[in-house]
């Protein structure tokens, strides 16, 4: 059994150090051959509405700075509270 530690924590703002896109980390993933990457979303550009959210291999992330996610934040916009 493999164990892993992220060093970046989630809701870090990274820059991708190959290709210069910035975001916040908002997942990990441990592959069982030692690779850690982190999951990067960005923000949405104005002319297309679409973000350049992507995988990143930990060694390619530089850590620029952090944010404070609300529980209001997770799941789906307008969604009901569940019962």
């Amino acid at each position: 059994m493999f164990k892993h530690e992220a060093l970046i924590e989630l809701g870090s703002k990274v820059r991708d150090v190959v290709t210069g896109v910035e975001g916040i980390v908002t997942s990990v993933c441990f592959h069982m051959t030692g690779c850690t990457r982190y999951w990067l979303e960005t923000k949405v550009h104005k002319e297309t509405g679409k973000g350049n959210d992507h995988w990143i291999d930990e060694a390619r992330a530089q850590v620029l700075g952090s944010i404070s996610p609300s529980p209001s934040d997770c799941g789906p916009p307008n969604s009901s509270p569940r019962p």
